[in-house]
């Protein structure tokens, strides 16, 4: 349980504190009850585990060596002195091969019970049900805090949910309960499903290969004459043909029912807020799909898996893409004029805002119409403004730029009339355009502020309709359209007389574009109202920028704040970092390091990283350093080269090329051969154990991408120590065996 509760920790972390406890509890006991076999156990061990002594003896003095302290080693030292004392504990209490056996019933039955709970809260913080963990939460595509989410290593956490499978399939070849098989099959989807949505691309590759071993198994067991393959396909049949059932009705039918049988569905299942639900959901999906494909994006993921047209009922489906509230029913004054059902898309203070000059707008994008010469469009939105509401514009319309450049005519713009608060209206516009793509906005502003923090009120918007009413309509000739465009045209009451007349229809977009503005801006720079017209100038500027970006695409290079990083809750981490003090000088490498990105379409950070390192040993290191290592100052490196700040560390997420680096080929050379008896004990006993053979598979396969030392994370360091603890209590088996035949002789 002791053991559990350290490797776990990684998927809930609270797991720690409940650790600590038992870990003090039972060294205290250990060197109570058995004190006087502790050097003999300990020298016993360390005969069987010399390499491990010494690979941690090589990490603790680079650790030393280095040029300052670095809390992400300290942090890997004591993790190693604390795995060292559980096999030495362990030593002490498990004395046989009978008590080894009990000691791995025990390891899988428990990690059954954990994979259950590590499994259950995943997807409940997925649908945004429970929060284990404090999570802040994502409202938009926009959300800085996507690239928060998109950045989480959830790999490890998933490790006990990957042994829960496999120790269920142990436990399925044995029981003969129907119930427990219904039970058992039952577990297996929820931790398939965990696996799926958690975002971890490691997570979905190792999923996908065993589920096709196991689909494999299932089309070829008739053929099969090993017993044990035919009993666990036999009896995990449910589960594979449920799994197969469900993933095909996610992936080819829900994507293609209506948004409120999707937001419905999230409902049922409890989640507090749709909006961050499904944008958890298609983060995580995202994440794993864009290592396959690098130029998708998470709009396109989100579109195809939410927004299966356009329903007026739910902002969600398309129209309400800024950070909201759901106002649902709605009430107040005329709220009888509201289609029953609808949905408000209320926007407050919590609102995200895209700043200008003066002011602050919360637009959102309601439709982007493609029009011709002539084309008649309408649109409409139910709108109710608070009693304290303190913006200065509610608005339905087109984009401000549009209008001035008279590409729209007609009646463009509804605004809610700002003395009659507290009363649900119908704002309704109907306009006729030249050509090009026309964007209608749902929108509320207030001038004089930099973001809506101090907005008082709010604003809600339900049930948007819109639609194109005529195609070149007989009354509205180019000709009139021509004659309404030669008028003298006032931009911010600046005159601009050349004549346009002679500009053709189709290119008339295209005219009012950067030249245009930058003119504008310099006549506006010599008026004698210069200041006022360059603000006005300068929101007609940023509107029509942003629209031409909201109408191709949305971008995904946002920058998380580094707050999100620097809190920290966790009170153990805060009293080691108030112990170790961590040197924040920076000293930097003399070599010219530069890496080849664009050589390889889908070069991936992984190998980025792995380049580097072979950078530093060839250019940096001196030939001590290639033989005995440079110690960790490579960790700044990384922080600079890879996260832009002198005072972060990085490491190059392999643990045979941090090896390589901190202790050089050595160091690496020792690694590699302890490594090799790693594998070579677990082959050996792989008849008895092959289950704990597979837990370290899978944990070497995850570690591979991730450590940063021979015992990184601590559950590859618990599953690499393993098998010479087994090998370790069966010489001990043997030789009490032998003693005890010399004895009867």
């Amino acid at each position: 349980m002791a053991t559990l509760l350290y490797l776990f920790r990684t998927a809930i972390p609270a797991l720690k504190f409940l650790f600590l406890l038992v870990y003090f509890s039972v060294i205290s006991y250990a060197l109570v009850r058995y004190r006087k076999k502790i050097s003999y156990t300990l020298l016993e061990f360390g005969k069987v585990s010399y390499l491990i002594f010494v690979l941690a003896f090589i990490l603790i003095l680079a650790f030393l060596l280095s040029n300052k302290i670095y809390l992400l080693v300290f942090k890997d030292v004591v993790n190693t002195f604390i795995l060292l004392s559980i096999f030495i504990i362990l030593s002490l209490f498990v004395k046989s091969k009978s008590n080894l056996e009990f000691f791995k019933i025990n390891l899988v039955y428990f990690n059954i019970i954990f994979a259950i709970i590590v499994a259950i809260f995943g997807l409940l913080g997925i649908f945004d049900v429970y929060e284990l963990l404090d999570i802040p939460r994502i409202n938009q595509l926009e959300d800085p805090l996507v690239k928060y989410f998109n950045s989480i290593d959830y790999n490890f956490a998933l490790l006990p949910v990957f042994f829960g499978i496999f120790g269920l399939f142990y436990v399925l070849i044995k029981t003969k309960s129907k119930f427990l098989i219904l039970l058992y099959n039952l577990l297996l989807i929820i931790f398939s499903f965990d696996i799926i949505l958690s975002g971890s691309r490691r997570g979905l590759l190792s999923f996908t290969f065993i589920f096709l071993i196991l689909i494999f198994m299932l089309f070829f067991s008739p053929l099969m004459s090993n017993l044990f393959f035919k009993r666990l396909i036999a009896k995990s049949k449910i589960f594979i043909i449920s799994f197969i059932a469900l993933i095909t009705l996610l992936v080819l039918v829900f994507p293609k029912t209506p948004y409120g049988f999707k937001y419905n569905t999230l409902k049922v299942l409890g989640a507090k807020e749709y909006s961050n639900a499904r944008l958890r959901i298609s983060v995580n999906i995202y994440r794993c799909l864009s290592a396959i494909d690098k130029h998708l994006t998470l709009k396109e993921i989100d579109d195809k898996i939410w927004t299966n047209g356009f329903d007026p009922k739910y902002p969600g489906s398309g129209w309400g893409s800024r950070i909201h509230k759901i106002s649902y029913p709605l009430t107040g004054e005329n709220v009888q004029i509201v289609p029953k059902g609808a949905l408000g898309y209320l926007l407050d203070s919590t609102c995200n805002a895209s700043p200008g000059k003066n002011y602050c707008d919360g637009y959102s994008l309601l439709v982007d119409f493609k029009g011709n010469e002539g084309d008649l469009f309408m649109a409409s939105v139910y709108c109710f403004v608070s009693d304290n509401f303190d913006g200065d514009i509610v608005r339905l319309g087109v984009g401000t730029d549009y209008i001035t450049k008279n590409i729209v005519f007609g009646k463009p713009t509804s605004n809610y009339d700002l003395k009659e608060k507290g009363i649900w209206k119908k704002l309704e516009i109907n306009f006729g355009c030249i050509a090009g793509n026309i964007p209608i906005y749902l929108s509320f502003i207030k001038k004089g502020v930099k973001d809506f923090s101090k907005l008082k009120g709010y604003v809600i918007f339900a049930y948007p309709q819109f639609e194109k009413t005529c195609t070149k309509t007989d009354s509205l000739s180019v000709t009139i359209i021509k004659n309404e465009i030669n008028k003298q045209m006032t931009c911010s009451q600046i005159e601009y007389n050349e004549d346009v007349s002679q500009i053709p229809i189709y290119k008339y977009g295209s005219y009012f574009g950067e030249k245009l503005m930058n003119d504008l801006l310099d006549k506006a720079r010599h008026s004698d109202n210069h200041k006022q017209q360059m603000t006005d100038l300068a929101f007609m500027k940023y509107q029509n920028g942003y629209v031409n970006e909201c109408s191709i695409s949305y971008p995904f290079s946002l920058l998380l704040s580094s707050a999100i990083y620097a809190k920290d809750g966790d009170p153990i981490r805060r009293w080691a970092s108030s112990i170790v003090n961590e040197d924040t000088i920076y000293h930097a490498y003399k070599a010219n390091i530069v890496l080849d990105t664009t050589s390889n379409p889908f070069f991936d950070d992984r190998v980025l990283r792995w380049e580097f390192a072979l950078q530093v040993y060839s250019k940096e290191y001196n030939w001590r350093q290639k033989i005995f290592g440079g110690g960790f100052n490579f960790l700044n490196w990384y922080g600079y080269y890879f996260l832009k700040d002198k005072t972060l560390s990085d490491w190059p997420h392999n643990p045979f090329i941090s090896i390589f680096l901190y202790s050089g080929i050595i160091g690496l050379l020792i690694y590699c051969f302890f490594i090799y008896k790693v594998f070579y004990y677990y082959l050996k006993y792989i008849k008895e154990y092959p289950l704990l053979f597979i837990f370290f598979s899978i944990t070497f396969f995850f570690s591979f991408f991730s450590g940063g030392s021979p015992f990184d994370p601590p559950i590859m360091g618990f599953f690499s120590i393993l098998p010479f603890f087994i090998h370790s209590i069966h010489k001990r088996d043997t030789a009490h065996l032998e003693t005890k035949e010399l004895t009867n002789e």
